[in-house]
């Protein structure tokens, strides 16, 4: 999309209290591109005034001995991810990177090339790809790899890690002095970064730290915070984007302050993360951004400042317990036994702070975070904490002891997420089904929502069969990015190969649709969900319907497919699988095999069937587990061209 369209569609999506808001935001960019060609740091009392004791509150209580005697496995992770530090190397989304003798800041590790050192609003990070991605040089900025060190060093004594750690933070600053340069860019980028610093620093209580490193911090914290409240995100850009620069703000105020306004930074970040609570997790416990794994990085912003305010004393609203409560509510209802969740929504594999736990691994940490922390025994699907969680809490133990029962869950009605959940056991397997009815995303960027109404996933005896396809890359993905949004990447039903919505950018859509029907019920031998949305009804007058029955006794799921069509249309059905799945066709009969599961699958007659794998003209068969990881799977694609209404029949069995 060229720039001015591109501006003009970004206008439009605008409040009008935001059209000052912008300008006096270029006022400001004008006037600092002139000011900081020549930076001071003048806003603390005494440059070298810094008492770390309060940063060492965050690691009181956690014992070595306890930390390599109950979470081997854990420590080991993060103890090879340090020593790969040591040798100036990396993995950043499946990337290996080795630097050789030194941190290039600035290199985009996929593509191979350098972002230039140039006034931080000056760099196109939306439109120049001739670079790269920007989130492949942002992660490494993120400095996730800081607790693994600090973590290290708490646990062996061996000051390789502090010194390692100390010396990328001094190298960062000599590269990165404010405010040049790709991490200067991005608020999100600058919070986390803030975050992940002050945590590793918690673990360095025996490590001598001397003047000009004092020095040093202090002008890293001061010119972080001092950049967040200058450049807040706000009204359209209010997203998660907001929570890492109100956490960074509140960290910095709570932990530093000597410095000049950290009274302020500490009362922003505090009233930014109390206000958005209400906002950013819905009343059911999903997230208001409608995508699944990002729920797990915004439930951590609340989670670890709720951890602060409680090891100082300090005061919070009550709806932060009240919202993360339902939040391990939600995630419980939507997981299956063995720890697996839908993706639904856009997957960038973010984490908060490099505990040594990935996005996915995640969410089974916050069950037993906030088992403890709510007193709700029934949430762990383990026998005992992990390590982020006895970090957090200073449990290593469950309080109740050791739980035993399993979920006794069958079907749920998640209404603002607009999810619901078929629940069984058949032939001693799990079956987990969540059809999915979720408006488009945020508004009214709907920036990480994915065009994917009425589609559904389904697990079964712990395996993923039919897929939610993922994400893959997010501003430099081009073709991949539209693809993984796009209706036809989801297991639902397209029309005249339109997508539900405009795509305009990467991060923006066009007309929102509206779920005009989503409901769930349980009848004596069914539960049947039903929904519907208005996508097509402007365009081509015409009207869809989806209803799925799980015939409880016979293991098999209905799908039936209903359409108004006021003329001759274009009807395409997808169903995506898993990539481990195979598909045998034995006569009429199809058979999808994972492993030890089986499912028979009988498609409409009136249906053409097709199966692609792999494929890039049309781009089908393709799956994302996690960011910059794509893989071939198998799509199978039924069509034909109708006019009036139509009914299409699926069946799927559990064999």
């Amino acid at each position: 999309m060229n720039s001015l369209a591109w501006y003009l569609n970004r206008l439009s999506k605008m409040p009008p209290q935001e059209i000052p808001y912008r300008i006096n935001q270029e006022i400001k960019k004008r006037a600092d591109r002139i000011k900081h060609k020549d930076f001071t740091y003048d806003f603390f009392n005494d440059p070298f005034a810094l008492d770390l004791n309060n940063v060492f509150k965050l690691s009181m209580g956690i014992d070595p001995l306890v930390l390599r005697k109950e979470f081997p496995s854990e420590i080991a992770i993060i103890k090879k991810q340090a020593d790969a530090v040591i040798e100036n190397r990396l993995c950043i989304f499946d990337i290996e990177k080795s630097y050789g003798q030194n941190f290039n800041w600035h290199l985009d590790i996929k593509s191979g090339n350098r972002w230039p050192i140039k006034f931080w609003s000056d760099l196109n990070i939306k439109g120049d790809l001739t670079i790269g991605g920007p989130k492949f040089t942002w992660e490494v900025g993120r400095f996730l790899f800081m607790v693994p060190l600090g973590a290290s060093y708490y646990i062996t004594r061996e000051e390789k890690y502090a010194h390692k750690l100390i010396f990328l933070f001094t190298d960062w600053m000599e590269n990165n002095p404010y405010p040049f340069g790709i991490h200067w860019t991005s608020g999100i980028e600058i919070g986390i970064r803030l975050v992940n610093f002050i945590w590793a620093l918690s673990f360095l209580r025996e490590y001598e730290i001397n003047e000009k490193i004092k020095h040093l911090i202090n002008k890293f914290v001061s010119s972080h915070a001092y950049h967040l409240d200058r450049y807040p995100s706000l009204y359209s850009s209010s997203n998660n984007h907001a929570l890492a620069e109100g956490f960074g703000l509140f960290m910095a105020g709570v932990f530093f302050p000597h410095v000049k306004n950290s009274d302020r930074w500490f009362f922003v970040g505090k009233k930014i993360l109390e206000k958005e609570i209400t906002r950013q997790i819905l009343p059911d416990g999903g997230s208001f951004e409608h995508t699944t794994t990002y729920l797990s990085f915004v439930f951590d912003f609340f989670l670890l400042f709720m951890v602060v305010c409680e090891k100082f004393n300090l005061d919070y609203t009550k709806e932060i317990k009240t919202k993360l409560e339902k939040s391990c509510e939600f995630i419980y209802t939507l997981m299956d036994l063995n720890g697996h969740l839908p993706n639904i929504g856009d997957q960038d594999s973010a984490v908060l702070i490099n505990f040594g736990q990935g996005n996915w691994n995640n969410f089974s940490s916050i069950l037993n975070s906030g088992a403890i922390l709510f007193n709700r025994p029934k949430l762990p699907l383990s026998f005992k904490p992990d390590l982020k969680t006895y970090l957090l809490t200073n449990f290593n133990v469950f309080p109740w002891g050791e739980k035993k029962d399993k979920k006794q869950i069958k079907s749920d009605y998640l209404k603002d997420s607009g999810l619901s959940i078929i629940r069984d056991t058949y032939k001693e397997k799990e079956v987990l089904f969540v059809g999915n009815a979720t408006p488009l995303g945020m508004a009214p960027l709907y920036a990480h929502g994915h065009l994917d109404a009425l589609s559904f996933t389904l697990f079964l005896g712990g395996k993923e069969i039919f897929t939610d396809p993922g994400t893959y890359l997010y501003h430099s993905g081009g073709k991949w990015r539209r693809y993984f949004r796009a209706t036809s990447a989801h297991n639902t039903l397209r029309l005249n190969g339109l997508d539900f919505s405009q795509q305009i950018a990467d991060f923006m859509y066009g007309r929102p649709y509206k779920i005009t029907i989503n409901t769930l019920e349980n009848l004596s031998d069914r539960t049947r969900w039903i929904a519907s949305h208005d996508a097509y009804q402007r365009k081509l007058k015409a009207k869809h319907i989806r209803q799925v029955d799980y015939l409880i006794n016979e293991g098999c799921f209905v799908l039936n497919d209903y359409l108004s069509l006021k003329k001759t249309t274009l009807v395409e059905l997808f169903f995506h699988l898993h990539p481990a799945c195979q598909i045998i066709k034995k006569e009429k009969k199809i058979f999808i095999v994972r492993e030890n599961v089986q499912l028979a699958l009988q498609v409409d007659p009136k249906l053409v069937f097709e199966t692609y794998r792999g494929c890039e003209d049309p781009i089908l068969g393709w799956y994302s587990a996690n960011f910059n990881h794509k893989q071939e799977t198998t799509t199978l694609r039924l069509w034909g061209n109708f006019s009036g209404k139509q009914e299409f029949i699926t069946y799927i069995s559990v064999l």
